[in-house]
């Protein structure tokens, strides 16, 4: 027999397929509660929400995503929608979970977003500590450096800024502006 969900989410589903992301949307949205919450149908969602720039919808879907033993492209563009819709602590929970795989060619650079992300809440003590942890995972990573320096200059706590520069300053691949606060 024909059965109208099914018929849309098969269209859904074709459409997914071809990433008509805009066409996605409005055939699976009038599902019932049960079935948006099915792993297929909300990866659906959450997909193409997210690639239609409208992270406060993808989130729900995420969420159910979440709850049922993630992939790391599932956290990653989790971290990405909560970041972008200003939901920084989350952001910060999802980049950990990130992180907390496999290591990427991202990990540094998320890493070291995660320092950032705590310095756009002004939590400073967060972020120096997040900086140091990523001098000793990423030590060739030169921006956690610049950062950290940074905030301990602003504090008036040079002496402590000192150490960081030698070390930047040993690495073969230090850029000259370091040689100059020193």
């Amino acid at each position: 027999g024909y059965r109208k969900p099914d018929v849309a989410i098969n269209m859904a589903t074709m459409e997914f397929e071809k990433k008509k992301y805009e066409k996605v949307i409005p055939l699976l949205t009038n599902l019932d509660k049960k079935k948006i919450a099915e792993k297929k149908i909300a990866s659906m969602l959450a997909f193409s929400y997210y690639y239609t720039d409208n992270y406060n919808f993808a989130i729900p879907h995420f969420t159910i995503l979440l709850g049922k033993s993630p992939s790391k492209e599932i956290v990653e563009m989790a971290a990405i929608s909560y970041e972008k819709t200003d939901q920084l602590p989350m952001a910060i929970s999802m980049y950990n979970k990130f992180l907390s795989f496999g290591k990427t060619n991202k990990h540094e650079k998320y890493a070291y977003h995660i320092a950032i992300l705590y310095e756009k809440q002004n939590d400073l003590p967060s972020a120096k500590t997040q900086y140091i942890k990523n001098l000793t995972d990423y030590p060739n990573y030169f921006k956690n450096y610049t950062k950290l320096v940074s905030i301990l200059i602003k504090e008036n706590k040079n002496s402590q800024a000192i150490p960081y520069l030698e070390k930047a300053t040993e690495k073969p691949s230090c850029p000259p502006e370091f040689f100059k606060k020193l």
